[in-house]
């Protein structure tokens, strides 16, 4: 019975509130369209079902999921067989590259980075559970705790045990990045450091072992943008973009920060020069009072 629902037609997924009402409690739900991981039809493939006009609260919501094996089993199978539509529901696939698979991974490790797990651009159990804890509650997002606050303006963390940047201004979260850090991560140096120099396409020196590459090439390792951090002069350690996308959410670099070329030229107009940058492990952060755990109900 359970495969049938799962291979039916949409209309058959409206069993759902159905089940969860033999329980005499009503909550809220999501049908998915026909289709499997990224052979999704771009055009909404999820609507909205509420099975009653009985209001109830996500936590209430959240634990009858997990009290109801046949609805708690389904709908996370519905989620992460219908992962792609998942994210666009959310808001978060971009048609950033002509590479779909690249799209396609570059929702899924923002989505990560967005509730603080590490991203691995892989669709695992605590992926499924945190996008259907999303779907159902679309405000939910990581409490990221902040006991000594170093600047009342922007600053900003490398979590280099989750290849996460995050900025901040004061103990208020602004937004998450996916990163690459070094490979490995004791490449990428943890301290607290500033920002010394701000490069709009920088030249790349060849790093000693390769020709180097004029700024605003599209060879460039470095992208279109660099932050220089104030080590060795701000010329050998920075955050930056790539030429190699797929890279995002690894250990790759050879201490450098790498981010996504769209995600770092949107951060870089923002970040004024001597912003505080601290980096360091989770364990490192959260000795210096910054607390940025995954997200739980």
């Amino acid at each position: 019975m359970k495969s049938k629902i799962l291979k039916g037609k949409s209309a058959k997924l409206l069993l759902y509130p159905l089940l969860i009402s033999l329980t005499a409690v009503s909550v809220t739900g999501y049908s998915f369209g026909a289709g499997t991981n990224t052979q999704i039809s771009s055009k909404e493939p999820i609507s909205f079902i509420s099975s009653s006009n009985k209001s109830i609260s996500i936590d209430e919501t959240l634990e009858l999921i997990k009290k109801v094996p046949i609805v708690d089993s389904n709908l996370k199978k519905l989620v992460k067989n219908n992962s792609l539509a998942s994210l666009k529901k959310l808001g978060y696939y971009k048609e950033n590259f002509k590479d779909k698979n690249l799209n396609s991974r570059s929702a899924l490790i923002h989505f990560q980075s967005n509730h603080n797990m590490n991203p691995t651009g892989k669709w695992d159990k605590k992926t499924t559970d945190a996008v259907l804890k999303k779907l159902i509650a679309p405000d939910l997002s990581p409490s990221d705790k902040v006991s000594d606050i170093p600047s009342e303006g922007l600053w900003l963390t490398i979590n280099k045990s989750k290849n996460l940047l995050t900025l901040y201004k004061g103990g208020k979260l602004v937004k998450k990045y996916p990163v690459a850090v070094g490979n490995p991560s004791t490449l990428t140096p943890s301290g607290k450091f500033t920002i010394v120099n701000k490069i709009v396409n920088p030249a790349w020196g060849g790093g000693g072992y390769a020709k180097p590459v004029n700024g605003g090439s599209p060879y460039n390792p470095l992208g279109y943008r660099w932050m220089g951090l104030s080590l060795k002069g701000g010329s050998s350690y920075g955050i930056h973009g790539t030429t190699d996308p797929y890279s995002i959410g690894t250990y790759a670099s050879h201490g450098c920060i790498r981010m996504f070329n769209f995600d770092v030229e949107s951060l870089f107009p923002q970040i004024p020069m001597h912003t505080k940058v601290y980096i360091g492990t989770a364990e490192e952060l959260a000795k210096w009072g910054i607390l940025q755990e995954e997200v739980t109900v």
